[in-house]
């Protein structure tokens, strides 16, 4: 059923190749079904035509990080920011997810200053915190998240659980 829908898609841009939602919609169907060069290729197009568009740069930087080009992510990032550390949850995430905490933690801790009461960013930050090896400051974000969203209690106590025995590192 994946090579169906890329067959599709790709001739959805054959007829409309300057249209940057088919690439978006392609380069996910490719990185779901393994083909990362192609997934990163169908980014980088939508990107090169509209590179002023917010999700083509988001798109692409996030396929970058996911596919472990830094040696790309960073020019990108420094060009449309200044800087190589957003605070954009979409950027943590994708690197939080290749475990790439040294990218990742300065990132969450800036969308925790910016917003100290979202419970959400302090849970995500406590997660990625514990994952790094820093245990104690994943448990101290965790216990905010808790004490900021009290329906987080069980979840947060057991990823707390968790941490203290070792299970999320």
């Amino acid at each position: 059923r994946g090579a169906e829908a890329i067959a599709v898609l790709d001739e959805a841009i054959a007829v409309s190749p300057r249209r940057p939602q088919f690439y978006f919609i392609a380069a996910e169907a490719y990185f779901n079904g393994g083909d990362e060069a192609r997934a990163v290729e169908a980014v980088r197009r939508a990107y090169e035509l509209a590179p002023d568009y917010p999700d083509a740069l988001t798109n692409f930087a996030i396929i970058l990080i996911l596919t472990g080009q830094d040696d790309e992510v960073e020019p990108l990032l420094l060009k449309h920011y200044g800087t190589t550390e957003v605070a954009n949850r979409r950027y943590a995430e994708a690197y939080t997810r290749v475990d790439r905490f040294e990218k990742a933690i300065p990132i969450w801790e800036r969308l925790v200053a910016a917003s100290p009461n979202d419970a959400e960013l302090h849970a995500s930050l406590g997660v990625a915190y514990a994952r790094a090896g820093r245990p104690e400051d994943g448990i101290r974000e965790l216990e905010q998240a808790i004490a900021l969203e009290p329906r987080f209690k069980a979840d947060g106590e057991a990823i707390i659980q968790g941490i203290r025995s070792g299970q999320i590192r």
